[in-house]
């Protein structure tokens, strides 16, 4: 059975989508995102294009969250 999904990323044109799968996704979010994030209505953080890669790396290495682009769970992600 695949590892649960923490974290979905969805490219929504001029702006990333991030979207919290896991309650510790969410919390850790709530505490660490700062100005590269704006928290929608549904929970989910808009990213501008130009940090949505260096922060995905971020949340994969640096805090260990399991990630979805776009629907397809990636092994490894590297900053623009």
């Amino acid at each position: 059975m695949a590892e649960m999904i923490d974290w979905n990323l969805t490219n929504a044109g001029s702006f990333w989508l991030f979207e919290p799968r896991t309650d510790e996704a969410a919390e850790w979010a709530a505490e660490n995102f700062d100005l590269e994030a704006s928290l929608d209505q549904f929970g989910n953080y808009l990213v501008e294009p130009r940090y949505a890669m260096n922060l995905a790396h971020t949340l994969w290495e640096e805090a260990g969250f399991t990630i979805a682009i776009e629907g397809r769970e990636v092994a490894a992600i590297l900053p623009n």
